[in-house]
């Protein structure tokens, strides 16, 4: 029996690998997307403490420089939720492109494994059409043989 060799092997390798590239490019775009969002409630954590401890401080403080440093200090909180709700967003974008890459890989990777798949059944099908073949030539081989011996023994 021949062994099946398919053309495009190589093609499909490097596919597979760049598939496997791409989704290694994902799973790291779906990292910095987890670390945002730790980011961003961490900020908006911050935000809350940072009101909570203004109000306790109005509440208690004459101070007006004091109130003005809680509102700056709020001010550079919010931006600081702003940024990274910024951040966040560049990195879901980011989880976008990678997974509509991770997809573009797949399927072709997919249309060279029809492919292979489609020729290694033409082969197989050609192997046992020409095993049968042979299978069915000695069988009329062996009946001529026969026939032959019989005609000899009358």
């Amino acid at each position: 029996m021949a062994k099946f060799l398919f053309r495009a092997e190589p093609a499909l390798t490097m596919r597979r690998k760049l598939e496997d590239e791409a989704r290694l490019a994902l799973a790291d775009a779906q990292r910095r997307a987890y670390l945002a969002e730790n980011a961003l409630r961490q900020a908006q954590e911050g935000l809350r403490d940072a009101t909570k401890r203004a109000c306790e401080a109005e509440a208690q403080a004459t101070d007006p420089t004091l109130a003005i440093w809680y509102r700056n200090w709020i001010k550079r909180q919010q931006r600081e939720v702003a940024r990274s709700a910024q951040v966040l967003d560049g990195r879901r974008a980011e989880v976008g492109q990678a997974e509509q890459r991770v997809m573009d890989a797949h399927k072709a990777v997919r249309a060279l494994e029809k492919l292979r798949q489609r020729a290694l059944d033409e082969f197989t099908d050609h192997e046992r059409r020409t095993e049968q073949k042979e299978i069915d030539l000695l069988g009329v081989m062996q009946y001529a043989m026969r026939s032959r011996d019989q005609g000899r023994h009358q």
